[in-house]
């Protein structure tokens, strides 16, 4: 689960770097839509979009469910948000690029 809030703070990074913003609401998967927004739709950031919802599924249905995860799905979690952070850091480093 601590992974998932990584890639919670990391998407309100990008959404606070990027645009000044940062999602309050109540459905985390909307935050993923407002990340595509500020990232202009790029496919990157669609593919990432993606991924933060699929994250999201797994807090979702851990925590609300009790859903328990078996060693290989908890990993495969754990890289997708690897996966996702990585997206995150070179957005925001592209972003200062420019």
């Amino acid at each position: 689960m601590n992974a998932v809030q990584g890639a919670i703070a990391a998407n309100d990074a990008a959404c606070i770097h990027l645009g000044r913003v940062r999602y309050c609401g109540e459905r985390h998967e909307e935050a993923a839509e407002l990340l595509l927004r500020l990232a202009s739709h790029s496919e990157d950031a669609k593919e990432n979009a993606r991924r933060l919802r699929s994250i999201l599924a797994h807090k979702n249905a851990s925590e609300y469910t009790g859903t328990r995860y078996t060693y290989e799905e908890a990993a495969a979690v754990i890289e997708n948000v690897e996966r996702f952070l990585r997206f995150v850091k070179s957005l925001i480093h592209q972003s200062m690029e420019r």
